[in-house]
């Protein structure tokens, strides 16, 4: 709750703009009410009036005015659960239902298991709920929360407004994230038009007001929109993803760099150059710390290429010795689920070596069955794809053709390559020691080892 997806760096560079906004800030597409967080605590004391049209933070908005919503639960829930939320409650019920929703198809064990915990332990979750919905409530100090389409709360404010946005990545992200939610409850739905990246309605809106504004997003705007300018400030939230910041407000131009911790890695011996692997060799997966896992990568990956920070990080090691590396995340909210339950691998790194295709071995640890193991442990879930996106000025790549399967492929025509190609692969078919002698046999045939 309140954890917004501004990056550290990015609130820094909006928070040096309060001394120059005007005394009334008009947030549109509040989400979790990051912006409105940047602004209390680094000073601001002017008015903050909040905007969306999604019931998550149209309940918590209307919980920090102190306003009064329906909200009408499912006959399923209201009968088997007695879910009776009063005014005080209604918000804190709509946050655990989002939560609630994940597990609510019931589809396995773990989700069972999860919503059955959930329901036991409801009324503590709740009074801890409410507990911090009543902290944030006087931190922020919102005057207004206007639950209606961003472009309606522009037509309708004053001249002393300063706008600010964080324009949603994704077309229909959150109602694609709120749909199981919205199917438990009823409530005063607004109408709206959903935002689309390739429609620059809302920036030209806020643009053609004459109001001061600060519209940041997570991709430039004045590619296909010169209207709005060069952005005033462009921060990193990863190596291969940045934050565009643009405003009318005068202020020099600055780029913020990201800035990564990364460590030696002095205890792991990495496979020499020259050396080859033997068929009778122990092939393992070893958990690695990611500061270690950054620096190798910043070792062997070529200095143009871009990278964003892997959440579980991993060493392919034979005989103990580093060959390869493996970083995978949980898919992000705008990633299409087409092969049920998967994992998103976000790096895939083989070390020079003599052997020309080790890169096609380090591929099949990650679809073998002890990778699927640490990773479902890990999860606590049954996962059963490895997904992952490889940018190419070919149609395909050779590097995982073989081994993965070619899923879509989208031009681009980005600096990394002309085409994104998406692959996956089924999790758990073949073991590590079967993996070995199959990579011998059918990749490394022209290195004798």
């Amino acid at each position: 709750m309140f954890q917004g997806t501004i990056p550290q760096q990015a609130r820094k560079v909006i928070a040096s703009y309060i001394p120059r906004m005007t005394n009334v800030a008009q947030i549109l597409c509040s989400g979790n009410f990051t912006a409105e967080t940047v602004l209390r605590l680094n000073g601001f004391t002017g008015k903050i009036n909040s905007n969306d049209v999604s019931l998550y933070t149209s309940a918590i908005g209307w919980f920090l005015t102190g306003a009064d919503f329906r909200l009408d639960i499912s006959e399923e829930l209201k009968s088997e659960h007695k879910f009776t939320p009063l005014v005080e409650e209604k918000a804190a019920t709509v946050i655990l239902l989002l939560e609630l929703s994940q597990f609510y198809p019931r589809k396995n064990d773990y989700q069972r298991r999860m919503y059955g915990a959930m329901l036991g332990q409801w009324p503590k979750l709740l009074r801890k709920t409410v507990s911090k919905l009543g902290e944030k409530k006087n931190a922020l100090q919102i005057s207004d929360y206007y639950c209606a389409d961003a472009l309606q709360v522009i037509e309708t404010a004053s001249q002393d407004v300063t706008f600010l946005s964080f324009l949603p990545t994704y077309k229909g992200g959150y109602e694609k994230l709120y749909k199981t939610m919205e199917c438990l409850v009823d409530w005063d739905r607004p109408s709206y038009e959903i935002f689309d990246p390739k429609d620059f309605a809302l920036p030209r809106k806020i643009i053609e007001s004459g109001n001061s504004y600060l519209i940041y997003t997570e991709f430039p705007l004045h590619d296909g929109f010169p209207q709005i300018g060069k952005p005033v400030a462009i921060m990193r939230k990863s190596r291969s993803m940045g934050i565009y910041l643009y405003s009318n407000i005068k202020a020099s131009s600055k780029i913020v760099q990201l800035r990564q911790k990364i460590a030696p890695a002095n205890p792991y011996k990495v496979l020499a150059s020259d050396e080859a692997i033997r068929p009778s060799a122990t092939l393992d997966i070893q958990p690695i710390r990611g500061e270690v896992f950054d620096y190798l990568r910043t070792l062997y990956l070529k200095p143009s290429i871009l990278w964003s920070k892997a959440q579980f990080t991993y060493a392919v090691t034979v005989d103990g010795k580093i060959v390869g590396l493996l970083g995978f995340n949980i898919p992000s909210i705008g990633f299409k689920k087409e092969l049920g339950d998967f994992i998103y691998m976000m790096a895939d790194l083989a070390v020079p070596s003599v052997h020309k295709r080790l890169s096609k071995l380090i591929l099949l640890v990650a679809s073998s069955r002890e990778m699927k193991d640490i990773l479902e442990k890990k999860l606590v879930k049954r996962v059963d794809t490895v997904y992952t996106t490889a940018f190419s000025n070919n149609p395909v790549s050779m590097k995982y053709r073989g081994v993965f399967t070619l899923a879509n492929r989208k031009e681009v025509n980005s600096s990394e390559g002309r085409y994104a190609l998406n692959y996956y692969a089924k999790l758990g078919e073949i073991s590590l020691k079967d993996i070995l002698l199959l990579w011998k046999s059918k990749y490394d045939q022209d290195k004798a080892a």
